[in-house]
C-alpha cells in the first residue's frame, strides 16, 4: 500500500462520472487518509486553485475536459509556479499526448486500461514524491566541485562567477582524491554537487584517471566538465571516450563561456534523465502497446506487457503482422489505420488472436507517433474481454439480488423506501409499487422519526451496523428481525443499504438452548459445591467461547461472581482480551475432539496449565470443560532452583581452582622466600623476587576471590579502618568504571575502626559501584563517602531498624536512571534482577545484605526514577586500634629447632618445597607422599618424629585418617594439617576436629616455620 503524508489532497478533473466515482471508492478502500475533491471543468479547477495558498497537494486531471485539456491546466499551473504535482490521466492512450505532457512538466502519465485503478494510490505517492524532489532541486543553486591546483586560476573564476553568475556557487578543492572523497563510492546515491569541473593536470592524478574512475568503478554519472591550459586533441578524444561531457581550453575569455558550459551539460544530463525517464514508460507500462508501420501493418515495437499478453517473445512478436494477431483481415485492418492516421479516430473495437489461439475482446486506442523520421501508429490495447462477461454478471446480479434469501431495501435520507427485492416483499405481504410508496416507519413500529435520525447519525459515523427489532406485515402480524445496515454516498447522494432477516426460528432456537443451559446447571448444581471447592479455574465453555458456568477458582482475582462471568467470553474476564488467546486450548478441544493439555505464558507474565475435556452428545461435542492452574510461582521456583544449582557447580569448580592454584603459590612462595634468605641484604636481585613474591599476594587474594563466590570463605573479622578499604579500592574501581564516569570520594579522617572481614567490606564496595555504573550508560557521577554515625531511639523508630549506637557510615550514591518503588521492594531478593538474561545473576546485592548482616550492620536504599540511588551502610564501631598486618610479623625472624617431622603431601612440587625449607632452620624432615606412606614411615621412625605436618586431602588414605591411625599408636604426637581448599570445606566433610592447628594454602616459609615452632613450643609447655 502506498504511504502518505497526512492529509493528503487530490483535486480531480473528470467529466465521466463513473470514472471519478471508481476512483473516489479505490481511494477510500486503500488509502483512507487521501482527501479526494472532484470537478468536471477547467473553469472549477482554476477557480479552486489560488497562488497564495493551494489548498492540494496533487492534480489528476484528464486529457480531455468539456472545455479544455489537461495539457492547458498543467501550463498554466506551471505558468503561476504552483507548488502542485501534476498525473495526467487518460483513456485514449495518446502517445504524442503522454509526450507531451513529459515535457511540459507533468509528473506522470496514466492510461486508463483494465486495472488502472488498482494503481492509481501508488501512482499518487511516487508522482508528489517525484514533485517535491524536482522542486527541491530547481529551489537549489548549481552547485560546482571545482579541482584546480593553481589559486590564481581559481580566484580568477570565483571573481567571475560572482559577478556574471551568482547562482552557481563553487567550491575548491586541489587533488583528485579530496574530488573522490567528496562523491558517493557506489552508483544510485545522489552526490551533493551538480557539475564537476576538472583541470586536466591535478596532483597524484589527472583528470583523465579520475574521470575513469568516476564512470567505470563508481558508476556515476554526474556531469563533468574538463579545463586545461593547452589544448591537445588525442586528450580531448581520450576525454569524450572516458565519459567527459565537456572540454574547455583556457584561452582568452574563457570564463565568459564556462557558465554557460556548466548550465549546458548540467540541462544536456537532465534531458538524458528524462529521455531514458520516457523510454522506461513505455518498457515498463502495465498497459499493452504496440508500435505499427500503418503502410504494411509490421509491428515494429511492442512493449513487455504486450508479450506477455499476446504470450510471443520480444523477437518474435516484433517481426510479426498485425494481421496475425488482429482477426480482421488486413484490407479492414489497413482501412482501421487510415481512420486513425487520416481521420483521427482513435477507439477501436477489435478481436485479438493469442500465441495460445484464445481470442479476446480488447479496446484500442490508436495515434499517429513519428519515430525516427518515420511515421508510425501507436496501439495502446485493453483486454475487454472480462469487462463484457461483467456487463452480463450485473445482469446476473440484480436476478440473484431479486431472488436473494433475505429482503434488501434501499432507503434515503428521509426513510421513504426507493428500491426493495422479491424476498422483502414476500416477507411483509406487499407488492413493490405498494413498498415504494411507503417508509421504514409504515413497517416498523418501534421506528420513530427521532430514533430513526440518531440511527441515521450512528450508521453514518460507523458505516455499518446491525440491530434487531420487529416488523409488521400487511395482515397486521408481527415477527422478528435483524437488520444489517450500510450506509453509501454515490453521486452526491447517500443510501441506506437494509439486509433484513426473519429470526422467529433463531429466538425459538435461541429460547429453546436457554431453557437447555437452565436445565443443565439445575442438573449440575450438585457438584458446585465440591467445584468451588478447588482452587484451580474450572470452566464450561461453549463452542463460541462464552462461558457456561465458572467456579469460584475462575474468578479468584477479579471482581466478579461465578455467576457473573456466565454468558461472557473466558478470554474477555480471565485475560482481559478482545479476541481469543493464540493457541486457544478450547478452541483445539471443539476441533479434535479429543483433550488437550497445554502450558502457555500470557504478555501480563502469568504462565498457565491449560486442559480442557470435550462434552460428547448425540449430535457431537456441545461443550468444553477448561481446567486452569497458575503455575507462574511454582515455575519461578523451578528456575530459581535450577539457578542455584547452576551458581553451586560454578562454586564447587571455583574451590577446586583455588585447592589447586593455592598448591602452585606456595611452591612459588616458598621457593621465593628461600631466595631471599640465601642472598645478601645488598644484593640488588632481590628486588625482582619481591616483585614476584607480591605478585604471587595478589595472586593468593585471587583465590579468596573464588573461594567468597562459591560460598566456602570462612569470614575473617579483624579491626578495619574503613577509609583504608575506600582508598585500597579506588585504583581498581577506576579501571572497572568507564571514562565517561566520575568516582569522587570524601573521605571522614576521624572514623574509627570496624570489626570486620576488609576483603568482604571490597567486595560490598564492587557491588555497588559495579551496579551504579551500569544505571549510568549515558555517563554520570559515582560517590563514596564515610563518616560517623550516631544511631538513637528516634532514627530507629523512623526508619524501623537498627540499634542505638555509634556506627561508621559508608554512602554510595549515583546519578544514574534509579529504581521503582516495586523495584525497591525486592531489590535484595535472591535472584532479582533488572538487567536482561545473561547479564546479572540476581545475587550481587543479596550477597552484599548477607555480608552486612553478618557484620551486625545495617543497609539501607533510596532512589526515585530519573534522580539517582544512594545506599548507605552502618557498621558497629569498636574503640581500639587496627593490628599491624601480617606483613609486619612475617619480618620477625623464626626460632629454629631441632626436631623431626613426618611431612605428608601428595604434591610433590610442594613436597619437595617443604624439604628444602625445613632443614634451613635445623629441622629432620621425613616425607611421605600419602597417607598409607605416612603411616608406614611412622612406624619405622616412631621414636624419633616429633610432629606431623600432613596434607588433608591425599590420594589413598587422607591426611585426618593417617592422623588417627598413627594416634592410635602414640596419643601424644603433635600435628599440623595444611590444605589448599577453604576451612569450611574441610570442616563441612568432617575433615578437621576443633582445636586441631590447621594452615592455609598458599603459605610462606616464615608463617610455615612459625606454625611449627608455635605447636612444637605450646605443646612443651604443656
Amino acid at each position: 500500500m502506498a504511504s502518505f503524508e497526512s492529509p493528503f489532497r487530490v483535486l480531480y478533473l473528470e467529466d465521466n462520472a463513473v470514472d471519478a466515482d471508481l476512483a473516489k471508492r479505490e481511494l477510500a478502500r486503500h488509502a483512507p487518509q487521501v482527501s479526494l475533491e472532484i470537478v468536471a471543468t477547467l473553469a472549477a479547477a482554476m477557480e479552486r486553485l489560488t497562488p497564495d495558498l493551494p489548498e492540494f497537494d496533487i492534480v489528476l486531471t484528464d486529457l480531455l475536459l468539456p472545455d479544455g485539456s489537461g495539457l492547458e491546466l498543467l501550463s498554466r499551473i506551471r505558468e503561476r509556479d504552483l507548488p502542485l504535482a501534476v498525473v495526467i490521466i487518460t483513456g485514449s492512450g495518446d502517445q504524442d499526448a503522454a509526450v507531451a505532457a513529459i515535457k511540459a512538466g507533468a509528473d506522470d502519465y496514466l492510461v486508463k486500461r483494465e486495472d488502472y485503478i488498482t494503481s492509481l494510490p501508488q501512482i499518487l505517492s511516487s508522482s508528489l514524491a517525484r514533485f517535491k524532489t524536482g522542486r527541491e532541486r530547481r529551489a537549489r543553486p548549481l552547485r560546482v566541485l571545482y579541482a584546480e591546483p593553481s589559486g590564481f586560476d581559481v580566484d580568477l573564476t570565483r571573481r567571475h562567477l560572482s559577478q556574471k553568475a551568482r547562482h552557481i556557487h563553487l567550491d575548491v578543492v586541489e587533488s583528485g582524491t579530496e574530488i573522490l572523497d567528496h562523491l558517493p563510492p557506489v552508483s544510485g546515491s545522489v552526490p551533493l554537487y551538480d557539475v564537476l569541473l576538472l583541470d586536466y593536470r591535478l596532483p597524484g592524478m589527472d583528470a583523465l584517471e579520475m574521470t575513469k574512475v568516476i564512470r567505470q568503478e563508481r558508476g556515476l554519472d554526474i556531469p563533468i566538465v574538463l579545463v586545461t591550459g593547452h589544448g591537445n586533441e588525442e586528450v580531448a578524444i581520450q576525454a569524450v571516450r572516458l565519459g567527459v561531457d565537456e572540454y574547455l581550453v583556457k584561452h582568452e575569455g574563457y570564463l565568459a563561456q564556462l557558465p554557460a558550459v556548466l548550465e549546458k551539460v548540467l540541462n544536456q544530463a537532465e534531458l538524458q534523465r528524462s529521455e531514458a525517464r520516457y523510454h522506461s514508460m513505455f518498457e515498463n507500462n502495465h498497459a499493452v502497446m504496440l508500435v505499427v508501420n500503418p503502410v504494411d501493418g509490421r509491428i515494429v515495437d511492442a512493449n513487455p506487457a504486450a508479450c506477455s499478453f499476446y504470450g510471443y517473445g520480444p523477437e518474435t512478436i516484433r517481426g510479426m503482422n498485425i494481421s496475425e494477431i488482429n482477426t480482421l483481415s488486413l484490407p479492414q485492418i489497413r482501412e482501421e489505420m487510415t481512420q486513425a492516421l487520416v481521420m483521427h479516430r482513435n477507439s477501436f473495437n477489435f478481436r485479438h488472436r493469442l500465441a495460445s489461439g484464445d481470442i479476446r475482446d480488447v479496446e484500442v486506442f490508436s495515434g499517429p507517433i513519428e519515430l525516427g523520421g518515420q511515421k508510425l501508429l501507436y496501439s495502446i490495447v485493453h483486454d475487454i474481454t472480462e469487462r463484457k462477461k461483467a456487463e452480463e454478471g450485473l445482469r446476473l446480479a440484480r436476478f440473484c439480488l431479486d431472488h436473494a434469501a433475505v429482503g434488501i431495501f434501499q432507503v434515503n435520507e428521509q426513510g421513504e423506501i426507493v428500491d426493495v427485492n422479491e424476498q422483502g416483499c414476500n416477507s411483509l405481504g406487499y407488492s413493490r409499487e405498494e413498498l415504494l410508496c411507503m417508509t421504514v416507519f409504515d413497517i416498523d413500529p418501534e421506528f420513530s422519526r427521532e430514533r430513526w435520525q440518531e440511527n441515521r447519525k450512528n450508521i453514518r459515523a460507523s458505516g455499518s451496523g446491525t440491530f434487531e427489532t420487529n416488523h409488521r406485515r400487511k395482515d397486521g402480524t408481527v415477527f422478528p428481525v435483524e437488520v444489517t445496515i450500510n450506509y453509501l454516498e454515490y453521486d452526491g447522494t447517500s443510501m441506506s443499504f437494509s439486509f433484513v432477516h426473519d429470526i422467529t426460528e433463531r429466538k425459538q432456537t435461541d429460547k429453546a438452548l436457554r431453557e437447555s443451559e437452565a436445565n443443565f446447571r439445575k442438573l449440575s448444581s450438585q457438584f458446585h459445591a465440591l467445584l468451588d471447592a478447588i482452587p484451580d479455574s474450572i470452566t464450561l465453555q461453549s463452542q463460541d467461547l462464552r462461558v457456561l458456568w465458572a467456579n469460584n477458582g475462575a474468578v479468584s482475582g477479579t471482581a466478579l461472581k461465578p455467576d457473573e462471568a456466565v454468558g461472557m467470553h473466558c478470554y474477555a474476564f480471565k485475560h482481559n482480551r478482545l479476541h481469543p488467546c493464540e493457541p486457544c486450548p478450547v478452541q483445539e478441544c471443539f476441533q479434535t475432539g479429543k483433550p488437550t493439555s497445554n502450558v502457555i505464558a500470557f504478555t501480563d507474565g502469568k504462565t498457565w496449565d491449560l486442559r480442557t475435556i470435550p462434552i460428547h452428545e448425540a449430535n457431537g461435542i456441545t461443550a468444553v470443560i477448561e481446567v486452569a492452574r497458575d503455575i507462574t510461582e511454582h515455575r519461578k521456583l523451578e528456575e530459581q532452583l535450577r539457578h542455584s544449582l547452576k551458581l553451586e557447580s560454578i562454586g564447587t569448580l571455583a574451590g577446586g581452582i583455588a585447592h589447586d592454584f593455592n598448591n602452585i603459590l606456595t611452591a612459588i612462595i616458598g621457593y621465593g622466600h628461600m631466595a631471599l634468605m640465601t642472598m645478601p641484604e645488598d644484593d640488588p636481585r632481590q628486588m625482582y623476587v619481591k616483585c614476584m613474591l607480591d605478585g604471587t599476594d595478589r595472586a593468593a587474594q585471587l583465590t579468596k576471590d573464588l573461594l567468597l563466590f562459591s560460598r566456602k570463605q570462612v569470614s575473617e573479622r579483624k579491626p578495619v579502618d574503613l577509609n583504608e578499604v575506600v582508598e585500597r579500592m579506588e585504583k581498581f574501581l577506576r579501571k572497572v568504571i568507564r571514562e565517561d564516569i566520575d568516582y569522587t570520594t570524601i573521605l571522614n579522617p576521624d572514623t574509627s575502626p570496624v570489626l570486620a572481614d576488609g576483603h568482604q567490606l571490597e567486595q560490598v564496595l564492587m557491588n555497588l559501584v559495579t551496579n551504579a555504573r551500569d544505571a549510568m550508560p549515558d555517563g554520570g557521577v559515582i560517590s563514596v563517602t564515610t563518616e560517623t554515625f550516631s544511631m538513637n531511639e528516634e532514627f530507629i523508630a523512623a526508619h524501623g531498624y537498627g540499634r542505638p549506637g555509634n556506627y561508621a557510615l559508608l554512602t554510595v550514591s549515583d546519578t544514574g536512571s534509579g529504581m521503582k518503588e516495586e523495584v525497591l521492594k525486592r531489590i535484595f531478593d535472591p535472584f532479582f534482577t533488572t538487567k536482561e538474561v545473561g547479564k546479572g545473576t540476581g545475587l550481587g546485592l543479596s550477597v552484599v545484605y548477607g555480608i552486612i548482616k553478618q557484620h551486625e550492620g545495617f543497609i539501607n536504599v533510596y532512589s526515585e526514577p530519573g534522580t539517582g540511588t544512594t545506599f548507605r551502610i552502618y557498621l558497629p564501631l569498636i574503640k581500639m586500634k587496627t593490628k599491624e598486618t601480617a606483613k609486619d610479623h612475617e619480618e620477625e625472624s623464626p626460632t629454629r629447632g631441632t626436631e623431626t617431622i613426618l611431612v605428608a603431601e601428595d604434591d610433590t612440587m610442594v613436597r619437595n618445597l617443604t624439604k628444602a625449607i625445613l632443614p634451613e632452620f635445623g629441622y629432620t624432615v621425613i616425607e611421605a607422599a600419602d597417607g598409607e606412606d605416612a603411616v608406614r614411615k611412622f612406624i619405622e621412625n616412631s621414636d624419633t618424629i616429633n610432629l606431623l605436618l600432613f596434607d588433608i586431602i591425599m590420594p589413598k588414605m587422607n591426611g585426618k585418617e593417617a592422623y588417627d591411625e598413627i594416634r592410635r599408636m602414640r596419643p601424644d604426637i603433635k600435628v599440623i594439617f595444611a590444605s589448599g581448599y577453604a576451612s569450611e570445606t574441610i570442616m563441612q566433610k568432617g575433615l578437621l576436629d576443633h582445636g586441631i592447628p590447621l594452615i592455609s594454602k598458599p603459605v610462606s616459609p616464615r608463617q610455615l616455620v612459625q606454625k611449627i615452632r608455635s605447636v612444637l613450643d605450646e605443646t612443651s609447655e604443656k
